[in-house]
């Protein structure tokens, strides 16, 4: 006999007669009172906290032990009784860890062992916790069975394992954001698989067999923390763009029900006062998800998320109608009952996976837009500080070029008089202008910017060395290692003004006697030096301060690294690293 035949067999005893007990059965299927047919329907409207038996004719006699499985744990009582000498004999529940001795299983579902050519006529007394419930009777062989077993681990394993997987992920992939949506998220997740595990009866198989009000309320409590999870997250990560004001405050007010929900059920547990309570809050949770639904296909239409999260939302209510109204018949196969069975499941794990992607392609898209919002503020901050230091070096060498032609000439005329005179009344003038003129010249040769770019700027650097070479006792050497090498104009202008800075720095504070100037090319950077055997920096004196502030901003806008090695007895040392 196939998994499901036996429904055609199967009799319910007269509602007028449901609360007998066991004593007063077999009268009743003496007296025809099993007279009306269970049918091909696997789900049944019963009512509830009242016993209900019912009577299966196996008929065919069978030569080796059979497996009676109810694909039902929600029932608040199951017993199963044989026929034996006009009176009712009780079938123990076969152990669900159970050793068959080349295999040992553990199934969930309740079972009993049928022996062979002994228990044709079973009864059967069930009290029902809902009021929609399902008897799906399988009446199989030892080898189906453990099949069965399989499949079915198989399946619930394999659903709870990638839901656990994806809270692992999302515990590594968001763990360094943090804003609280992905928080919310996580426990969207975690009460799915909570609600998972409480319909496939683990719950009330191993935690609270014993309690009546979690056997009958606790999925529906999973399921309102999984929404308020949910809301709260979509209500944080949508933001403005996607959720206007009326619908935050509508997302605001199913919160706070669903909270009033979870107070009034923590209230019954303590008190019992309500009844049916579950009853009430289902069709306010199946309204919100259907809420949810047309907010996220609005959304979709409108082009503000993509069309598969709109489609992933609508998949577990579509499926969960689908399992509301359609009854299915008795003569499906096992595979297709397995996949029936966990159909909503599968639609609540691709939607998580839409979900997933859609909040990963958000955050890539997000540090995409910060990471090229802050390259364009860098430009911007770059091209503004680059026309303000141009701004500052024309109006410089405008000055310089005044001062040059408006006191050079007086000062060139100055030494012609003073030559003429007699030695010993102007030997202390002329070394006082000569001391003048020299401070002079150093003075317009390190202020005045020449335009600098690849071709010259080996040879204005030179020139620049050499004029203050000859202006001053100290002996400037140059190594430039970077002739064969194209660097861009931008680096050039500021790595002259560097050298410039640098120089004239040390020329006027460190009491050297020798510069060292060197440019080297190492890799895909330059290394900038100016070393010279001076008293070492002194960063207090007000001329060091503002050159070295100068130096230091040139260098943030190459992106270099500056560092600075000083020592009295030895001198000082100034090294630039400049990526080109």
């Amino acid at each position: 006999m196939d998994s499901f035949k036996i429904h055609e067999n199967i009799y319910l005893l007269d509602s007028i007669y449901s609360n007998e007990d066991a004593t007063n059965i077999v009268n009743h299927y003496n007296s025809g009172h099993f007279k009306t047919p269970l049918g091909n329907d696997i789900y049944h409207n019963f009512k509830n906290n009242i016993n209900y038996w019912i009577y299966c004719d196996l008929r065919e006699q069978i030569n080796e032990k059979r497996y009676l499985t109810l694909w039902n744990h929600y029932y608040q009582a199951v017993e199963v009784f044989y026929l034996k000498n006009n009176s009712l004999k009780r079938i123990h529940q076969v152990n669900r860890f159970k050793n068959f001795g080349f295999l040992h299983t553990y199934f969930r579902l309740p079972t009993w062992t049928i022996l062979p050519n002994k228990n044709n006529k079973i009864f059967i007394r069930f009290n029902n916790s809902r009021s929609l419930s399902s008897i799906k009777l399988l009446y199989q062989t030892e080898n189906q069975f453990l099949k069965f077993v399989q499949k079915d681990t198989i399946a619930t394993t394999v659903l709870v394992t990638f839901l656990i997987v994806l809270i692992i992920l999302n515990l590594i992939f968001f763990q360094k954001e943090s804003t609280t949506h992905y928080f919310w998220y996580g426990f969207f997740i975690f009460f799915n698989i909570v609600d998972f595990l409480a319909y496939k009866g683990y719950g009330p198989m191993i935690f609270w067999s014993e309690s009546k009000f979690l056997i009958t309320n606790f999925r529906t409590i999973a399921q309102c923390l999984s929404i308020v999870c949910l809301l709260l997250f979509i209500n944080s990560f949508y933001g403005k763009y996607r959720i206007n004001k009326i619908i935050k405050l509508c997302f605001k007010i199913c919160i706070a029900s669903n909270i009033l929900c979870l107070g009034l059920f923590t209230f019954e547990y303590y008190t019992a006062y309500f009844e049916n309570l579950k009853f009430t809050i289902i069709p306010f949770l199946r309204l919100q998800t259907l809420l949810l639904i047309i907010f996220h296909i609005v959304l979709a239409i409108k082009g503000k998320i993509p069309k598969y999260l709109g489609l992933a939302f609508s998949m577990p209510l579509f499926l969960v109608q689908i399992n509301f109204f359609y009854n299915p018949r008795v003569n499906i196969t096992i595979n297709q009952a397995l996949i029936f069975d966990n159909l909503q499941y599968i639609a609540v794990a691709i939607e998580i996976i839409a979900i997933s992607y859609f909040i990963i392609t958000e955050i890539i898209k997000e540090k995409h837009r910060a990471t090229t919002l802050k390259k364009e503020n860098l430009i911007l901050k770059n091209n503004f500080q680059e026309n303000l230091l141009k701004l500052k070096t024309d109006e410089k060498n405008r000055l310089l070029a005044n001062v040059h032609d408006s006191f050079g000439g007086y000062l060139e005329a100055l030494k012609l008089t003073f030559s003429n005179q007699n030695k010993s009344t102007t030997d202390k003038t002329k070394i006082i202008l000569d001391a003048f003129y020299t401070e002079y010249r150093q003075l317009l040769n390190s202020l005045y910017t020449p335009e600098v770019n690849t071709e010259n700027f080996n040879e204005n650097l030179e020139e620049f060395c050499l004029k203050l070479d000859k202006l001053t006792p100290l002996k400037i050497e140059l190594n430039f290692e970077i002739k064969d090498h194209v660097i861009p104009q931008d680096k050039c202008y500021h790595m002259y003004n560097i050298i410039s800075e640098l120089v004239t720095n040390a020329i006027k504070h460190a009491n050297a006697t020798n510069i060292k100037v060197n440019l080297i090319k190492i890799k895909s950077n330059i290394l900038l030096s100016v070393s010279d055997n001076g008293k070492g920096l002194e960063t207090n004196k007000n001329g060091y301060g503002y050159g070295l502030k100068n130096v230091t901003s040139r260098t943030e806008l190459l992106n270099g690294n500056l560092s600075i090695i000083s020592d009295k007895k030895t001198g000082t040392q100034i090294q630039i690293e400049i990526p080109i």
